[in-house]
C-alpha cells in the first residue's frame, strides 16, 4: 500500500482494521491451544500468525482448502461431498456469503440465541439501474 493511498484512509478505520487482525490472531491462537493442540501452544501461535498473514492469503474471505489447511499442520478430515452434513454446511456457507454481500458486512458471528453483522462503514456501490446517467 502506498503512503498516498493510507494517508486517503480515515486513522480509525485503520485502527480498527489493525485491531481486527490483532483479535482474530489472539483468538485462533487460543482456540488452537485449547482444542486442537491442547498443550502445543508454539504451533497454535505459529498457525495462528500463519492464518493471519494477509501476504500470504491476500483476501480475508479466502476459503482454505484442505491441503492448504494441512499444509499449515492444521488436523482435519475431509467430508464427501454427498454426505448430508457436508450438504447442510456449504449451503449455510453459501447463504451466509450472500447475506454478508447482500448487506455490505464484513463478518457474520452467530450462536443459538444470537446474529450478529460487522460493518466498517464502506458499502458496495448499487448498480445503476439500466438507462440511468
Amino acid at each position: 500500500m502506498t503512503i498516498a493511498l493510507i494517508q486517503k484512509i480515515d486513522p480509525s478505520l485503520l485502527d480498527v482494521a489493525n485491531k481486527a487482525i490483532q483479535f482474530s490472531r489472539k483468538f485462533a491462537e487460543e482456540w488452537l491451544s485449547k482444542y486442537m493442540f491442547k498443550g502445543y501452544p508454539g504451533k497454535a501461535k505459529n498457525i495462528a500468525d500463519a492464518l493471519s498473514d494477509n501476504r500470504r492469503w491476500l483476501s480475508h474471505g479466502k476459503r482454505i482448502g484442505y491441503q492448504e489447511a494441512r499444509n499449515l499442520g492444521l488436523r482435519i478430515s475431509v467430508m464427501n461431498q454427498q454426505d448430508p452434513l457436508w450438504k447442510i454446511l456449504w449451503e449455510y456457507y453459501a447463504r451466509a456469503l450472500v447475506h454478508l454481500n447482500n448487506i455490505g458486512a464484513v463478518k457474520l458471528f452467530e450462536s443459538g440465541e444470537l446474529t450478529l453483522n460487522l460493518t466498517i462503514g464502506i458499502k458496495p456501490a448499487a448498480p445503476k439501474q439500466p438507462g440511468s446517467k
